[in-house]
């Protein structure tokens, strides 16, 4: 830290007696009479400075900082989105506590992307991922995979209790049976790749406009669940020779395509909103909601139409 009225001189003399005990060098903070950030220089800068200049002259005053309060991932965020090496830290006065550096932002993206990777593989929460991926004992693995195992179970035994409801359908409509996989593969695929992205656009930018992205992205979805229902339904109805059933699998694609990506905008957001981390929604639990709606969403046109 130096004050505005300090000099580049005065900077080079404090880095070459004090370089060693610093944690970072790529910026200089500069800080008023009571301690208050008022601006940053970067260490390029600062060398291609005549000795003489001050360092209000130089410092840049639009800055980035975080409090102690802001999430770690993003604080990380806020660096990679500013195009900072290190952020600095104050609080809500203004006042100057540290910095972020550069070492910690890649610890925290490495730690996110381990904890990301392990819930979107239904584990639980993990003190220590990176230990307990490597030296982690066997019940430590049982007890952090176990819940969401046990949750998709459940989802899977109600899923059986819809099917089991259209039994009679079932047996005077084999096919019916037959393009269950499908459905429910579809419903996931589309699912999937729109939590990816979502979750990723709630990381890069927590105030963003929920509804237009919800807009954009319905609209996508709509156009994708068009192009593979008529698909499914031409294929079917020149495969089969049946267009009442080539109708049913067509509008089951596109309804069930459409129910998983309401499931992968709303169930996300709802979580950011409350205040827990959105990525928890986008694994089993989503995977569950999304089968469960795709098979109910195709028995009832089943028995509409069928």
């Amino acid at each position: 830290m130096v004050l505005p009225s300090s000099t580049v001189h005065d900077v080079e003399m404090l880095l070459e007696e004090q370089a060693a005990t610093f944690a970072t060098i790529n910026y200089i903070y500069v800080v008023d009479a009571r301690n208050h950030l008022v601006g940053v220089v970067s260490i390029k800068e600062i060398f291609s400075q005549a000795p003489e200049v001050v360092m209000s002259a130089i410092a840049q005053k639009n800055i980035v900082s975080v409090t102690p309060r802001t999430a770690r991932e993003h604080v990380a965020q806020v660096s990679i989105t500013a195009g900072i090496k290190a952020v600095p830290v104050v609080d809500s006065a203004g006042v100057f506590l540290g910095v972020v550096t550069s070492s910690q932002i890649i610890s925290i993206l490495h730690q996110k992307g381990i904890e990301d990777a392990l819930r979107h593989a239904g584990t639980s929460s993990m003190d220590n991922p990176r230990e307990t991926i490597l030296t982690g004992s066997i019940w430590t693995h049982v007890r952090t995979r176990l819940p969401w195992l046990i949750a998709g179970l459940g989802g899977g035994i109600i899923g059986a209790l819809i099917v089991r409801s259209f039994e009679e359908t079932l047996s005077q409509q084999i096919l019916v049976a037959a393009f269950i996989p499908t459905v429910i593969y579809m419903s996931d695929a589309i699912g999937s790749q729109t939590e990816i992205i979502f979750v990723r656009a709630l990381a890069l930018d927590h105030k963003f406009k929920f509804l237009r992205y919800f807009n954009r992205e319905c609209w996508v979805n709509v156009i994708l669940a068009g192009i593979l229902g008529v698909g499914m339904l031409v294929v079917s109805a020149l495969w089969f020779g049946n267009s009442v059933l080539a109708l049913v699998l067509g509008l089951a694609i596109f309804f069930t395509a459409l129910s998983a990506v309401l499931v992968a905008l709303l169930v996300p957001y709802l979580f950011e909103r409350l205040g827990y981390d959105p990525a928890v929604a986008s694994s089993p639990m989503a995977t569950i909601l999304r089968n469960i709606l795709s098979l109910a969403i195709y028995f009832l046109i089943v028995v509409t139409l069928l």
